[in-house]
């Protein structure tokens, strides 16, 4: 019931209170803007990061959210009752740390005055960091408390069962404050971090244009994540246990945050990049295409620019 009048108050929220302004910029003569003020196309390398970006942290919190209850009960040996108390604190924490961030945000509007592109890559290398450490390593001492079938007694059983899991025996337990100490701190201000700067940075790199295709490719992006990760996570649980997810998790978030480094200078907003416009067709160009054009490119004045970008109350 909850989740539908959520939805029922979105949809009459969208319907009659919201209204879409297209700004458009004249000439002094009323007359609709030339061709030369067609704005260049964006950087779609730099977009496709930004995709990946946004289902590679849908993966990172799936684990969590599918099997982050199961890991916990055989990891740390916990009941049901106890476990549900654990997690529930726990989520209760990231969202109050979540609330906090988003809060901080909108009032000191921290995504502009602090780069974007530092903050997702400090942000994805803290999830590598939160995998790392609760790792089941080889090294770590103790073994998981186990049972079988033949186990019989009125209380409920707790730890691993070796007649289903067979990476029982090997794996080694994480230890119990680490692991929620992290969780709690890592998952409540990163993912928030990553939700702000990457959809932000996300609107910027496209630019003071219509955006409904690339916002749409970029909700998919989001939903496949979350469409694929169950069925991979579960069956690299089920096979070779935490190790297998954790390793997956962590091969992934290597892969983003190596990415992000490599292109570390095309994650910049779309007015970064106009700064020049080009003399022998007057057209605005950016700034790769003016180093090609060295004979006739010449700087964008700033009045210029900010004729051709409208402010973001405009948009």
């Amino acid at each position: 019931m909850a989740a539908a009048f959520s939805n029922c108050t979105s949809i009459i929220i969208v319907l009659f209170l919201l209204r879409e302004k297209c700004t458009q910029k004249h000439t002094s003569d009323g007359a609709a803007p030339t061709a030369q003020c067609i704005l260049p196309a964006y950087d779609r390398l730099a977009l496709a990061l930004c995709f990946l970006s946004k289902a590679a942290l849908n993966f990172i919190m799936a684990n969590f959210e599918l099997i982050g209850t199961p890991f916990a009960m055989v990891m740390f040996a916990l009941d049901r009752p106890t476990v549900i108390k654990y997690m529930s604190f726990a989520m209760a924490a990231n969202c109050s740390i979540s609330f906090v961030i988003y809060v901080l945000s909108a009032k000191f509007n921290i995504e502009r005055k602090l780069s974007a592109r530092t903050f997702a890559v400090v942000a994805f290398a803290c999830f590598g960091g939160l995998y790392l450490v609760t790792f089941s390593w080889p090294f770590l001492p103790g073994k998981l408390v186990t049972y079988n079938s033949t186990f019989f007694d009125e209380s409920e059983r707790v730890g691993c069962n070796t007649d289903h899991m067979s990476w029982c025996g090997p794996t080694k337990p994480v230890n119990m404050y680490l692991f929620f100490i992290t969780y709690i701190i890592v998952v409540g201000s990163c993912y928030t971090l990553l939700d702000i700067t990457v959809n932000t940075l996300f609107t910027k790199i496209i630019g003071p244009r219509r955006q409904t295709i690339e916002h749409g490719y970029f909700q998919m992006a989001g939903g496949s994540s979350k469409l694929i990760a169950p069925i991979c996570i579960s069956s690299l649980y089920t096979t070779f246990g935490p190790r297998g997810t954790w390793t997956l998790e962590i091969f992934i978030i290597g892969i983003v945050v190596s990415l992000w480094i490599i292109m570390w200078k095309r994650m910049i907003p779309f007015e970064e990049r106009i700064k020049c416009k080009c003399g022998c067709c007057d057209k605005v160009q950016t700034r790769e295409t003016c180093k090609k054009k060295k004979c006739c490119a010449q700087p964008l004045a700033e009045f210029e620019l900010k004729q051709l970008i409208p402010k973001e109350t405009d948009l």
